[in-house]
């Protein structure tokens, strides 16, 4: 597979424009609308949160995925206001951006999804919402500017714009690109599946990919991605990835390439690690390298285990090579461990060793000093079988608790 990453994000694929726009729901009042568009229908794939308490914009896109048979042209998206815990009228509205959407770019509602994004428990003011939306919809551009204007509107407490995008060729010596823009910084513990997902992450390719192979690289690329990163162990009634496939690359329909899934979740797994080191407050990017388990389900509850633990989260915030936190976390993980034989080690390349055999080593001070960067790396050997697992997330701050202490005010 030969792979070329670039400078770019939605708009690289051919075919996909964006634009973004006013809907008067910031108070900075910058952009707070985005619409995403292909003129060719798309394959349409989506994940979305499991968190019980669902945003009526997840209800709706479930409902659009459903009616039309995964076939889609692109989403309607605002930022500002989540439109979660808002009842029937929320649901109302949710329809309306669809419609609205739809209506300016002549196709079915049911082929454009909704996402929103912002705080919880507030009605959206449907009307300046509808007005940025027809604004929006007379702005479409397949420019690489576009598709940057598309990744801030989307954006809320985010310090960062976040795009990906690669080139790729297909086991059959077919070129594809694929693009990707993500937002999240708070609120983000992604447990995403099917049609049951705050990021909010839009994946585009021109590659002809049949609806269901989409479906099914996106659920399992997803499980390896996204679902391996937290902020803040909090699921947000939000999360959605879309990804949607035009098909403007020509050929015969992909339904298995992995020359594709690896592109795919190449890409993913780049808008998860910018999500990840932009957390709210963030001063540190954690990742913790599980090796050794006794099954990858195992792997990936031991990783997560240890980023989401605030013990842990405190402590690589303070450079403190506190072990006995990590173990715990360990144990707590519901993984099969022998802590006779767990090795746990500072750096990239797990350098340094703070536990050896179950037992804590004397190189707390050279673990300290790798601690103190920008990154902290965390490589975990449970020498209980071949299986390996890697997790996201980030050190806890004053600024988190600062942040959100007043949000909602």
């Amino acid at each position: 597979m030969i792979v070329q990453e670039m400078e770019g994000g939605i708009t690289t694929p051919s075919g996909f424009s964006c634009s973004a726009s006013k809907g008067g729901l910031r108070k900075s009042g910058r952009n707070d609308i985005a619409i995403l568009f292909s003129e060719k229908k798309c394959s349409a794939a989506a994940v979305f949160t499991t968190n019980r308490l669902k945003a009526a914009c997840v209800l709706v896109t479930a409902k659009h995925l459903s009616e039309s048979g995964g076939r889609m042209h692109g989403a309607v998206i605002n930022s500002g206001n989540a439109n979660a815990l808002t009842g029937e009228e929320g649901l109302r509205n949710a329809v309306r951006m669809a419609e609205t959407a739809a209506a300016e770019l002549n196709v079915s509602p049911a082929e454009m999804a909704v996402c929103s994004t912002g705080i919880i428990g507030v009605q959206l003011p449907i009307d300046r919402v509808v007005e940025g939306i027809r604004k929006a919809a007379t702005a479409l551009s397949t420019s690489r500017e576009a598709a940057t204007l598309a990744a801030e509107a989307i954006m809320t407490t985010d310090r960062r714009i976040k795009e990906s995008a690669l080139t790729l060729t297909l086991s059959d010596g077919r070129k594809v690109s694929i693009g990707g823009m993500t937002k999240g910084s708070g609120m983000i513990s992604p447990s995403m599946a099917a049609l049951h997902a705050t990021t909010l992450t839009f994946i585009t390719t021109d590659a002809p990919v049949s609806q269901q192979y989409l479906q099914s690289c996106l659920e399992s690329c997803t499980r390896r991605t996204f679902n391996m990163i937290s902020v803040d162990a909090d699921q947000s009634t939000n999360d959605t990835i879309l990804a949607l496939a035009n098909g403007a690359a020509g050929g015969p329909a992909i339904t298995a390439d992995p020359a594709f899934e690896k592109g795919l979740e190449k890409v993913m797994w780049q808008l998860a690690r910018m999500v990840a080191m932009d957390g709210e407050g963030e001063t540190k990017l954690l990742t913790v390298t599980v090796e050794g388990a006794a099954s990858e389900e195992d792997a990936s509850a031991a990783a997560l285990s240890v980023v989401k633990s605030n013990l842990v989260k405190c402590a690589v915030f303070g450079s403190d090579p506190n072990v006995g936190r990590i173990a715990s976390a360990i144990g707590n993980s519901g993984a099969t461990v022998d802590f006779g034989k767990l090795d746990v080690s500072i750096g990239p390349e797990g350098e340094v060793p703070v536990i050896a055999g179950g037992l804590v080593t004397g190189n707390a001070g050279e673990a300290a000093h790798l601690m103190s960067g920008r990154e902290v790396f965390v490589v975990v050997r449970l020498n209980m079988g071949v299986f390996s697992s890697r997790a996201m997330g980030c050190d806890l701050t004053y600024e988190y608790v600062r942040i959100n202490s007043a949000y909602s005010t």
